[in-house]
């Protein structure tokens, strides 16, 4: 239940053992456990020097933030304190995250700042809005930073910065400095009209292991001065390992504002080469950009993309990639019979869920810098 997704916040490691000793704390944290069903958590625990076997959290069942008790959600984890456990979603939902925050400073989300893993959880309609932002500003509805893996994981909803200077702004991550990002997807609206941000409709800022099998369905815009805009990133860092391949993005795109710049991809990108970026499409017709080879990077008209019903001989042919960094191909693409845009299976993910809907960038919306 709810009280229990916020007692994490007393767990940060998932050991079962409460991390903190207020007498406050301890009865929030005893209180969200109590009638808990047989099995659950760690018996063999009693400290965290010898905190038994259990490393994390797995979700039972889904949530609902309607269901009422949290109105505005404090993120779990933090730069000081971040999430070291494991949380595994289980392919459930948490709808109707809301959250409204000051912006400077903070890692905001879900999870604040998550050094652990995030595996297959479902956002629907979350709420973000965050107010003025610095270069230490990370925000996405799932995870404002991460330094684990993130697998599996979605996200509807907006996602919203208002003034300030810096911050990084995602559908569904804010800041990625390393670990996996992978069959994850985002329809997500993103918006910040902060100086020198940077905004995407999956991620604001991502570099680390490796970037595969995602896509973003979601509006893209950045309004401030040398401020970037991706479909899919607002920043791209160097990426190790796999790189970032199989990857698509189908919503609008804009950028106004002096300076900066706006891409159908990523807003910025720094470290790129041939072998660690394939396989990268948006929609020519949708987001407003003309297709502009290059990497393997190309913009195809809604039917090109949505026509192939395989991997072999098609523009997806490179697309069965590893998600989860295990040394073998994983099968995450679900391509449908035909006239359909390429869904997320891996792992059991729904793809029924993935209601993927385009429309039109208005002609007036231009980038006010040149890609």
């Amino acid at each position: 239940n709810l009280d229990r997704l916020n007692a994490v916040r007393w767990d940060l490691d998932g050991d079962a053992v409460q991390d903190t000793t207020t007498a406050a704390d301890w009865k929030k944290y005893n209180a969200a456990f109590r009638a808990a069903a047989a099995g659950m958590g760690c018996p063999d625990s009693d400290s965290d020097s010898n905190p038994g076997p259990c490393a994390g959290y797995e979700l039972a069942r889904s949530l609902d933030f309607n269901d009422g008790g949290y109105p505005n959600w404090t993120p779990i984890g933090s730069a000081a304190a971040a999430f070291s456990g494991d949380f595994d979603g289980n392919n459930h939902k948490i709808a109707n995250l809301k959250i409204a925050a000051p912006g400077a400073s903070a890692s905001i989300g879900l999870f604040g700042s998550a050094s652990g893993d995030v595996l297959k959880t479902g956002l629907p309609n979350a709420q973000i809005t965050v107010t003025g932002g610095n270069a230490d500003t990370h925000v996405g509805a799932l995870l404002g930073e991460k330094s684990g893996d993130a697998l599996g994981n979605w996200s509807t909803g907006t996602v919203t910065q208002t003034g300030g200077t810096g911050g990084d702004v995602g559908g569904l991550i804010g800041y990625s400095s390393a670990g996996r990002t992978g069959a994850s997807w985002s329809s997500a609206t993103v918006t910040t009209d902060a100086a020198s941000a940077r905004a995407g409709g999956l991620g604001g800022r991502i570099g680390g292991e490796a970037l595969v099998a995602v896509y973003a369905t979601g509006a893209v815009t950045a309004s401030g001065p040398e401020s970037y805009a991706g479909g899919l990133l607002g920043e791209m860092e160097p990426l190790t390992d796999d790189g970032f391949i199989s990857a698509y993005v189908t919503g609008p795109v804009t950028k106004t504002g002096i300076c900066g710049g706006a891409n159908p991809l990523y807003g910025v990108a720094s470290g790129l080469t041939a072998n660690a970026v394939a396989g990268l499409y948006w929609n020519a017709e949708t987001t407003g950009y003309p297709d502009r080879p290059g990497f393997q990077q190309r913009g195809y008209a809604s039917t090109a993309l949505q026509t192939p019903t395989d991997y072999a001989g098609t523009i997806y042919s490179g697309w069965d990639v590893d998600v989860d960094g295990e040394g073998a191909v994983d099968d995450p693409w679900e391509f449908g019979t035909t006239s359909a845009y390429p869904k997320l299976k891996w792992d059991g993910m729904s793809v029924t869920e993935q209601t993927i809907t385009t429309t039109a960038r208005p002609a007036a919306m231009t980038p006010a810098c040149a890609w």
